[in-house]
């Protein structure tokens, strides 16, 4: 790792050359000599990484050495870069004595930058030497190696909904407690009991979303507990998952509840509900004793499943209790799901070499059963040819990159990488892509990747209820988790930290932040609230910053400051339910390299935005245009546009500027939703049907002319159209037309009174929502139409009579049926299907 470390403090020096040319044109030879070195030491610290793992006291001192000289030449360039960027920008003006004095500052700094540099190359040269004599006359011996203490717990979140593509040997054990669950048996708590990574999330997951479950429980919560966790989080997270706290006036109204209050909310809930809890990854008695009180008695229709590794713990429940282990997996069950993983179907051939075979087997055998074992075995050779396994990983991995690549698609293409190893899990896939939409790691995983990235000096994480003064070590990318009222505190040393990501309401003080943190890349704050609402006017000052991102905060207003964020390439800025927002200042358009833009769809934007300027932008989501008085901001979207999403267009012009706009006729949109009010009227999709032809989600919402012909690109995989009010044409018959379709939603989409799916139409769609078709009252489904539907939802369609007999030759797995009379609701009753609904 330490070549990768040198390889991106070299890559970013040559950025900043790049970018900075201005600043750095006087030191531009001591700078790019300084790159020069750091590129060919990287080369020399291939043979050094690879040896990592073998507990080489001298090699680790070594490569801690080449780190620090990595992290000082960033350093010195970055400070100075921010020095002269200051100083350029205060008093331009002046008279001559000011003047002077300016350049002789200036003159000291470029001095001073020339003299760290020259120590710098000579700490670097002499590395290189060191570093050859020491690969020429090396003797590799084993080490007693280093113990690191275990990283402080933090609450791994799991999902219920995780895609768990890669299981096996579950199915027995599922439909067992499935059974159980779902039966009148008396005991009211079910526990998994087993070792990490034995499979216990898996398969209570696989519990939770089975169909019968949910139909045969009115409210089902899932709620990861984990070791470290906080009494009144815990009970405020079990009541947001079975009630339900969605709006900021509702949170800040429990917010100061205490336990008790909390236990009675909870219990006055569920005693009127049948209710499954899932409680995972539980640790001791202590939070079961907490969760308890609010639970009315667990029985036939009240029920609490647990997972945990305490093999004590179902004795200490103090109720009936069914314990269920999951088995290890045997040699063949192994061998399957390292075979699912490892040997895709370009490598079929290998399942029938007997070498292979065999090889595979021992390998897997080493994993004592553990599906976890398994997993992150078949996913690190997953990306090997078979030939290379008995290698033992040595082959160098190419980390080349393309000059024609974005950081999005490096970033992408790593993201892959993790996933097919089986390192990263995939929670949630986009619709539309197909590709990863959220994420996760295994707790066990993560615990190994946070010791070797403190290790590596990579990352830290940090917590706000511990004292930091213990932190010696020099931080570049820190994680701060908040808990309560506490605050971080951070040590001088660690001014120069260039990635900083908070969670919880009260953390490290953000003026601290502002005013001593300035060579930050990346600041992340995730649910901070501060006390006044506002973020400090000297966010300006972070020059060098290049990712932000403000969620689920309460900050009601930005600094006009952060127009001075130059280097910004990624702004988010989404706040609480309720917040009452200020007005944005009118400084975006300084930010000529920002490239993603997220704003709350509730804020007000300035009637002058000046978007046009921001010609490198390629994700504005969402903008409310409610106020804009010009059609110059519409007009001007920029042609690298790849996502848009345009709330609030309350005149025909602007709605006309949209589709004139560079951003419509560049071919470049992927993803485009639109919501106009009443009044404005889309009488033309010529423009999208005709220029967007790499489209892949088209969402709109409003009035269609009648007169317009429904036409949409053959690329398009989800289509929601609402509000269209659309009687002429049945939008069914367009949309059967579109080959990649998989998602379709009509919201009052169709005023008219039969929809028809013609023959072979919809050959991909696996979703459809018919929601508010108030006059439909026949649809029909022709032969071969819809093979593939997986889930379909019928809601406030009060004139539909019955579904169309067809359906029961699609794929059919899902039937949700909202709002409807109650002769439709009975006549699928007496069909003998198993739906599920809601009535």
């Amino acid at each position: 790792m330490a070549g990768a470390v040198v390889s991106s403090a070299a890559n970013w020096i040559g950025t900043q050359l790049v970018n900075e040319v201005i600043f750095l044109l006087e030191v531009e030879d001591q700078v790019r000599s300084l790159q020069q070195e750091l590129e060919y030491i990287a080369l020399h610290l291939r043979e050094a990484d690879s040896a990592e793992g073998e507990d080489d006291e001298q090699l680790r001192l070594f490569t801690k050495e080449i780190r620090e000289i990595a992290f000082n030449a960033e350093d010195v360039v970055d400070n100075y870069v921010l020095k002269v960027a200051s100083s350029s920008s205060a008093n331009i003006g002046g008279n001559f004595l000011k003047k002077f004095l300016r350049f002789l500052c200036s003159s000291c700094d470029v001095h001073s930058i020339g003299k760290e540099t020259e120590a710098i190359l000579k700490r670097t040269r002499e590395a290189v030497e060191r570093l050859k004599r020491f690969q020429n006359a090396r003797v590799i011996a084993p080490g007693e190696g280093f113990n690191q203490p275990r990283p402080h717990r933090i609450v791994m979140q799991t999902y219920p909904h995780a895609d768990d593509t890669y299981v096996v040997g579950l199915d027995e054990d599922a439909q067992n407690l499935v059974r159980r669950l779902t039966s009148n048996m008396e005991a009211g708590v079910v526990a998994i009991v087993g070792p990490g990574g034995a499979g216990k999330t898996t398969l209570a997951r696989k519990i939770y979303n089975d169909i019968r479950v949910k139909n045969h429980f009115k409210t089902v919560a899932w709620v990861t507990i984990s070791q470290q966790w906080n009494r009144k989080d815990l009970l405020f997270e079990i009541l947001r998952q079975t009630k339900g706290i969605r709006t900021y006036e509702e949170r800040n109204t429990i917010k100061d509840w205490s336990e008790r209050e909390f236990v009675e909310a909870i219990y006055g809930f569920l005693s009127e509900n049948a209710y499954l809890l899932v409680l995972d990854d539980m640790w001791g008695r202590e939070t079961w004793d907490c969760i308890y009180p609010a639970l009315p008695h667990p029985g036939s229709t009240r029920k609490v499943m647990i997972t945990t590794r305490n093999e004590d713990l179902p004795l200490q429940v103090g109720q009936k209790c069914i314990v269920h282990r999951p088995q290890l997996l045997t040699e063949d069950q192994s061998w399957e799901l390292f075979r699912k993983i490892a040997l895709e179907e370009t490598k079929t051939q290998a399942t029938t070499d007997d070498n292979i075979i065999k090889l595979g087997k021992e390998m897997t055998r080493e994993c004592g059963g553990l599906p976890l074992g398994v997993v992150t075995l078949a996913g690190l050779l997953r990306m090997k040819d078979t030939s290379e396994w008995e290698e033992g990983f040595v082959t160098p991995h190419d980390e080349s990159v393309q000059v024609n690549e974005s950081l999005e698609d490096v970033a992408e293409q790593y993201l892959s990488e993790l996933i097919q190893r089986c390192v990263v899990q995939v929670v949630e896939k986009s619709f539309t892509t197909g590709k990863a939409k959220r994420c996760r790691l295994h707790d066990l995983m993560r615990d190994f990747c946070i010791v070797k990235a403190e290790e590596q000096c990579f990352l830290r994480v940090l917590m706000s209820s511990t004292s930091q003064s213990n932190v010696s070590t020099p931080l570049r990318r820190v994680s701060i988790r908040g808990s309560g009222s506490n605050e971080v505190s951070l040590p001088t040393q660690h001014l120069h930290i260039r990635s900083l990501i908070q969670f919880g309401e009260k953390t490290l003080n953000l003026q601290t932040i502002c005013q001593d943190l300035k060579l930050l890349r990346v600041l992340i704050l995730y649910g901070v609230e501060t006390h006044d609402g506002y973020l400090p006017e000297k966010l300006g000052n972070l020059r060098h910053l290049r990712y932000l991102a403000l969620r689920n905060s309460n900050i009601k207003g930005l600094p006009e400051s952060i127009g001075n964020l130059s280097n910004l390439l990624y702004f988010e800025y989404t706040t609480l339910s309720g917040i009452e927002h200020e007005t944005i200042p009118d400084v975006f358009w300084k930010l000529k390299l920002l490239r993603h833009l997220y704003l709350d769809p509730h804020i007000d934007i300035p009637i002058r935005l000046k978007l046009h300027a921001l010609t490198n932008l390629q994700t504005l989501w969402p903008i409310n245009a409610r106020n804009w008085e010009s059609e110059a901001e519409l007009e001007g979207l920029s042609p690298s546009l790849q996502k848009l999403i345009i709330y609030r267009i309350v005149r025909q012009r602007q709605l006309d500027a949209v589709f004139g706009s560079p951003c419509m006729t560049s071919g470049n949109l992927v993803h485009l939703w639109l919501d106009w009010e009443s009044g404005v009227k889309l009488e033309n999709l010529g423009p999208i049907y005709e220029y967007c032809q790499r489209l892949l989600k088209l969402e709109l919402c409003g009035k269609i002319g009648e007169d317009c012909l429904l036409q949409f690109p053959p690329s398009l995989v989800k289509l929601k159209l609402m509000e269209s009010n659309h009687k002429l044409h049945d939008p069914m018959v367009a949309a059967g037309r579109l080959g990649q379709l998989k998602y379709l939603f009509l919201g009052d989409a169709y005023t008219g009174a039969k929809m028809t799916c013609n023959v072979g139409s919809f050959p991909k769609l696996e979703e459809l929502h018919m929601i508010v078709l108030k006059n439909l009252e026949e649809w029909r489904v022709e032969k071969g139409a819809m093979p593939r539907l997986k889930k379909l939802k019928i809601d406030r369609c009060p004139k539909l009579k019955r579904l169309p007999q067809e359906l029961k030759f699609c794929s059919l797995q899902e039937l949700e049926i909202q709002y409807m009379p109650r002769t439709f609701c009975h006549r699928l009753f007496k069909q003998g299907e198993e739906y599920k609904y809601e009535y």
